[in-house]
């Protein structure tokens, strides 16, 4: 189960660093719903703003 999690968690970083932290191209990207995203990114300490600007 920590297996999946820690490939989840990869799996929404890179995304996000990807994208520039723009949660409507990593919803798209993921085929996930926002809330969903939020909650996996809460869940994994993930922050969209610290990918801004990169």
């Amino acid at each position: 189960m920590l297996r999946v999690l820690a490939y989840e968690a990869e799996l929404i970083r890179e995304s996000l660093a990807r994208h520039r932290g723009d949660i409507r191209n990593v919803t798209a990207e993921l085929k996930i719903p926002r809330k969903t995203l939020y909650d996996k990114m809460a869940r994994h300490g993930l922050n969209p703003a610290s990918h801004r600007n990169r």
